[in-house]
């Protein structure tokens, strides 16, 4: 037999119904900007009722969990923040492989990203990856010829100074050890913590957040990284621009 239960009004941050009208998105914006269908069953399930669970379940638990008692009959306010949370919930349960798969749905990363690369790009980016933008943004700021950089990254560079980078330069080997190279940069110019590792960040990839420096410098390789690193000496003397 049957049974109904009143499932709550879902309503945008204004209070008012979902729709096109007031900027709400579907399913299929959703998939598009490469929310995970767990996430965002994770979080229906819990719009408008009460799951006892906090933790990230799988579609049988969710099933189990639910019960037509703890239904609201108050509107429930649709809440990004909180779709947001489980999608970073389902990503860090991921394995590489399903990572991997999701981070190159469509080839997002195919002329970008070498095929030999793409298990240790994964791997380095995979913890500053939240959507399928993140995956396409990294791709370019490690594998383009030369990374954009903010103002505030061209204040930290300057703030190193052009010794700095001629003395980074000069102990860039062709293929040096990462905890080589750290220990040499940081006996070679005298800098540590913060005005060591910050202006490395911003010579290698134009942002001061992002993935393990270690990974990174494997993934760009001597080449790349002496040219950034020549051009990050250029912005500290101010003969180019960004």
């Amino acid at each position: 037999k049957p049974r109904y239960g009143h499932i709550a009004l879902v309503v945008g941050e204004k209070g008012s119904p979902l729709s096109k009208r007031e900027g709400s998105v579907g399913l299929g914006d959703l998939r598009d900007a490469g929310y995970l269908p767990l996430a965002i069953v994770n979080y229906l399930a819990r719009l408008g009722t009460v799951i006892p669970s906090n933790e990230l379940l799988s579609l049988n638990q969710l099933a189990t969990e639910f019960d037509m008692a703890r239904l609201g009959r108050s509107p429930a306010h649709f809440d990004t923040v909180q779709l947001d949370h489980w999608q970073k919930e389902a990503l860090h349960a991921m394995d590489h492989e399903a990572i991997r798969e999701w981070m190159n749905s469509n080839d997002l990363l195919a002329g970008i990203v070498a095929e030999d690369d793409m298990d240790a790009f994964v791997d380095s980016v995979r913890d500053n990856v939240f959507l399928h933008a993140d995956a396409s943004a990294w791709s370019h700021r490690i594998y383009d010829d030369l990374p954009e950089i903010d103002a505030n990254g061209c204040d930290i560079l300057q703030a190193a100074g052009d010794a700095f980078f001629a003395a980074t330069l000069g102990l860039l080997g062709t293929e040096p050890d990462y905890a080589e190279f750290i220990a040499s940069v940081k006996s070679g110019t005298g800098a540590s913590g913060k005005k060591l590792f910050k202006p490395l960040r911003i010579a290698m990839t134009g942002t001061g957040q992002g993935p393990e420096l270690e990974k990174l410098y494997a993934l760009l390789g001597v080449v790349r990284l002496r040219r950034r690193l020549e051009h990050s000496r250029e912005v500290c003397s101010g003969s180019t621009t960004v």
